[in-house]
């Protein structure tokens, strides 16, 4: 369970041309008094059903670029929930160029283990048509010294920056594949309101992706992700009403996530039945995954089973959830007529 808090752009240096304040941001930094961190913390806590390794984060500005005084002071807040076992650590966003070896013993020193990284691109003309103010040399550097210091590290990144191609966003994956953190958030761009990246919208000299186009971008990224190790923790920015009042064009969809597993799913059960043998025509081909997959394999509307029993029509198409399928894997199986399945 991760408890957030989003600190309105405070610490950024640089107004990136995607960057909607009313989006990223939260209650600010400076008016996140000791009161409302306290009752925010132990509501989680009171309502988190019990998950353990809780940890407090603070997202939504750029936490090293803060006032020296504002980060002891929100890390002070966070202090006696780690030193009382109640919450496991801190997390904390950043950008690649905020990062220094002083700053890491300080974090380290106020129980963060986590640091999260806002690299988007490591292609430098993608970074610079973005306005990022940093370079791919800055997120190399800044990877490998949070892990160097011995922090979980995650990469933030993005697809469909302006002049940004397939073969650069691939690249970039490349790159973070390389550098071996621990976790990574992708999501398409969205265009909001009052952003350069609106006045590029209507001028038409940026166009979006199409979700078709994100979907396939950030599938292949999640493929190339999972089997490096690299754990992909988000796909898409979190569904808020700021977002949907704010957005204006981009592949925005509620449950990208899912959409995409769904569709990874779907090829992989085709690939399956058509390694089936010859002669099993009129059995009884029974997909097993784990519960955690399950809505996923189906399909929106059992989608994915519509489609598999429509191509292949001669099998009768079923799908079990197994507690001792990993979550992820697939496998198929023929039975006998009659056996049950969910």
């Amino acid at each position: 369970m991760i408890i957030s808090f989003f600190l309105r752009n405070r610490g950024c240096r640089h107004r990136c041309i995607f960057c909607s304040e009313r989006v990223t941001g939260g209650e600010g930094a400076q008016d996140l008094t000791e009161d409302f961190f306290r009752e925010t913390v132990e509501k989680h806590l009171r309502t988190g059903g019990g998950k353990k390794d809780a940890e407090i984060a603070f997202y939504g500005g750029n936490f090293l670029e803060m006032e020296d005084s504002l980060q002891s002071r929100l890390l002070r807040f966070a202090g006696p929930y780690v030193a009382g076992g109640q919450v496991r650590s801190v997390r904390v966003a950043t950008r690649p160029d905020s990062i220094t070896e002083e700053r890491l013993r300080f974090l380290s020193e106020n129980h963060v283990e986590t640091i999260e990284i806002g690299a988007q691109s490591l292609v430098d003309a993608v970074l610079e048509n973005a306005r990022r103010g940093h370079t791919a040399g800055d997120v190399r550097k800044a990877v490998r010294l949070s892990l160097a210091h011995g922090f979980r590290t995650g990469v933030h990144l993005m697809t469909g920056l302006p002049g940004e191609r397939e073969e650069d966003f691939l690249r970039t994956v490349g790159e973070v594949e390389k550098l071996r953190p621990h976790t990574v958030r992708v999501h398409p761009v969205l265009v909001f309101r009052n952003t350069a990246l609106a006045e590029a919208f209507r001028s038409g000299t940026y166009v979006p992706l199409s979700l078709e186009e994100a979907a396939g971008r950030c599938s292949l990224a999640m493929e190339r992700f999972e089997r490096a190790g690299i754990s992909v923790i988000r796909v898409g920015l979190q569904e808020t009403e700021a977002l949907k009042e704010e957005l204006i064009a981009g592949p925005h969809h509620p449950a990208l996530r899912h959409v995409i597993e769904s569709a990874r799913f779907l090829e992989r059960a085709k690939g399956l039945l058509a390694d089936l043998p010859p002669g099993t025509e009129g059995g009884k081909a029974v997909f097993r995954v784990s519960p955690a997959d399950g809505s996923s394999f189906r399909g929106v509307r059992k989608e994915n089973l519509k489609i598999l029993q429509k191509l292949f029509p001669l099998l009768n198409i079923g799908v079990r959830e197994d507690e001792a399928m990993k979550r992820g894997s697939l496998s198929l199986a023929l039975e006998a007529p009659g056996s049950e399945d969910a």
